[in-house]
Parts: structure tokens; sequence; C-alpha cells
């Protein structure tokens, strides 16, 4: 294998991400304005971690299913959202499920002035093809090692072990910043201070908006 391909696929994973990314700030933002979330993920985000593990691919499956479903959720749209979910956990079961999760929770309140048929419609195409795609896939595991070996691996293990380190819990919060050997290298703290002043806290304020505007938002 030539070295310059691990390098070109990093790219072409900080492409799409960017993409991705600049999909969504499309239904925010508006002008010149719509490439800067996606620049700051670049800068900020991918650059210090761009290695192509299966959290990035992760990532980009799950963000691409909120695109697909940002603004409007035809049946097909939701197939896809459904599939991408699939894809997302196959890659990091916790971070797919977390979003499968969410976009379920998404649909059945966007349905709430739905007939009966319609909402049920629409669930089911969003909860059959998850889980068809990720039997297809893990069924094959399972009649290889065993029912019980991949339970523990997938789901056991995360619950019950993956936030006693620093890395998968709240302690994680301040704590990995990079070690300073000169003055120089206080520009290396940039992105961190940028992230832990900004993503944590985001949230909480796109939920307030979201609480505050709860009546002109248009049914999907």
């Amino acid at each position: 294998m030539h070295a310059w391909l691990l390098q070109a696929w990093s790219i072409a994973l900080g492409v799409a991400l960017f993409s991705v990314v600049t999909l969504l700030a499309r239904r925010i933002l508006r002008g010149p304005l719509v490439l800067l979330p996606g620049l700051l993920f670049l800068v900020l985000d991918f650059a210090p971690a761009m290695v192509p593990t299966h959290h990035w691919y992760s990532t980009l499956g799950a963000l691409a299913a909120i695109s697909t479903l940002a603004g409007r959720s035809t049946p097909w749209r939701i197939l896809a959202a459904s599939l991408l979910c699939g894809i997302a956990t196959l890659f990091t079961q916790t971070q797919g499920a977390l979003t499968f999760a969410a976009l379920l929770l998404y649909l059945v309140w966007a349905a709430r002035s739905s007939n009966a048929p319609r909402k049920l419609v629409r669930i089911a195409a969003f909860i059959l093809p998850y889980f068809l795609i990720l039997l297809c896939v893990l069924g094959y595991y399972v009649h290889k090692a065993g029912f019980n070996t991949v339970f523990f691996d997938l789901i056991v293990f995360p619950v019950r072990y993956l936030s006693s380190g620093d890395f998968n819990s709240p302690r994680a919060y301040l704590r990995q910043f990079p070690p300073l050997h000169s003055f120089a290298g206080i520009a290396s703290l940039v992105p961190y201070l940028f992230v832990y002043a900004l993503v944590p806290y985001i949230y909480l304020i796109g939920a307030y908006r979201l609480w505050r505007t709860r009546s002109e938002l248009p049914l999907p």
C-alpha cells in the first residue's frame, strides 16, 4: 500500500464531513456564513485529529442521517436516514444507536398531528431498515462468535466499562490539553480552548431557541 493513499483518504473524509456540515448550516445561516461551521470544524476539530478512525466514519453517517431529515421527512428520506443510522452504528455502536434514538423521537414528535396509519408507516419506515441492516451484518458475527460474545462486546462493555476511563466520561472535560514545551506551543491550545468553550454550551443555546420558537416550527 502506498503511504499517500491514507493521506488522500483522510482528505476525502474531511471534504465529506465539511460538505455535510455545510448542508446542515444552510438550514440556519445565509450567504457566505454557511461555510463558517464547516471551516471551523476542519481547522479546529478535524485537523488536530486527522486520522480516519471508525469514529469519524460514524460521525459522517450520523450527520448525513440528520441532514437527510432536515427540513423534510418524506418516506424515501426516512428510509435513507434509517440506513445511514445503521451504517453509523456499524462503525461506532454507541454513536449510531444514540443518533437513531434521537431521530426516532424527532419523527414521533413530528408526526404527532398525523393520522394513525400515516404515523405508523413513517415510524416503520425508519425502524425496520435500521434493524435489517444490523441483522444482516451482525448476524454473521453472531453465527461465528456466538450471541453472548457479540452482546457483551457491543452492549454490555460500553454500558459497564466505556465510561470508566477519562476519555468517555465527563471527567474528560478540560483534561485533554496538549503538553506545552515552549511558548510557541500556546498556539496549539487555541483549537482546544475553542471547542471546550463553545461546543458544550451551543446545545443549551440551541435547545433554548427551539423552545422559544416551538410554536413557529413547521411540521416536516
